[in-house]
């Protein structure tokens, strides 16, 4: 689920042990089931909504950061200029001291600009990231209170998360009756009445996942043609005394 994640977009998330076992008691014949519910998860039409928004919002905060970015490439480039203008002795000694006084200036902004573009990176994935943990929670417990509801009026008196992995990692069911999976059933009536509303959220999604995929690729090009621009800020020159 892109919700969960910005390091190339995109984190999936698992409802680990969710459902791995709904119901005590021993269960008879009939009275067990079995479901991934990481499928559900993701097919859920609350998740794909989430999924467009937060990538809209991602969105959002890159270009945010690109514009920061720009900016502190601007000024680094001033920066340069009256640096080679202070160590220009071409010029009189009043005018390279006035270029150093410009230099000093210069300097003490760009640093400050640099504090705020790192600041506002942090403070921005950090605010995603919250959102991104509150709506989970929300989505896990609207799927957990369906599938005991449904389970419940089924009948089932076990139920478990064949997605499910133990502490070190390891499947907890490795084996299972699949004609006893109750996946797909359990997809269709969470999502009952919803239908449009899946529909419409998956393609906004597709559309927005397109575009940012898009422009990371269009990123890596120019990062790959122009090296020397990926850190401006680290070829800001030191003002002079």
């Amino acid at each position: 689920m892109t919700i969960m994640g910005w390091n190339e977009c995109v984190r999936k998330v698992s409802l680990v042990g969710v459902a791995a076992c709904l119901f005590a008691g021993i269960a008879r014949a009939g009275d067990t089931a079995y479901v991934n519910m990481e499928t559900i998860f993701e097919g859920y039409y609350k998740t794909v909504r989430a999924n467009a928004g937060f990538e809209q919002k991602k969105k959002d905060f890159e270009e945010r950061v690109d514009i920061l970015r720009d900016e502190l490439k601007s000024m680094v480039a001033e920066t340069k200029k009256v640096d080679d203008e202070a160590a220009n002795e071409l010029l009189s000694n009043e005018a390279r001291d006035e270029a150093r006084n410009k230099l000093r200036l210069k300097v003490e902004r760009l640093r400050a600009k640099e504090e705020e573009f790192s600041q506002f990176r942090r403070s921005g994935m950090a605010d995603l990231n919250r959102g991104r943990l509150v709506t989970e929670e929300e989505l896990i417990k609207d799927i957990s209170e369906f599938v005991r509801t449904y389970c419940k009026e089924k009948g089932f008196r076990l139920v478990y998360d064949i997605n499910g992995r133990s502490l070190n990692r390891m499947p907890v069911v490795l084996v299972y009756p699949t004609d006893e999976e109750i996946t797909p059933e359990l997809l269709v009536g969470i999502n009952k009445g919803h239908e449009e509303d899946l529909k419409q959220a998956t393609a906004e999604f597709e559309a927005l996942r397109k575009t940012m995929e898009s422009k990371s690729k269009s990123k890596q090009d120019d990062a790959a043609q122009a090296p020397a621009e990926a850190a401006p800020a680290a070829a800001a020159p030191a003002a002079k005394p």
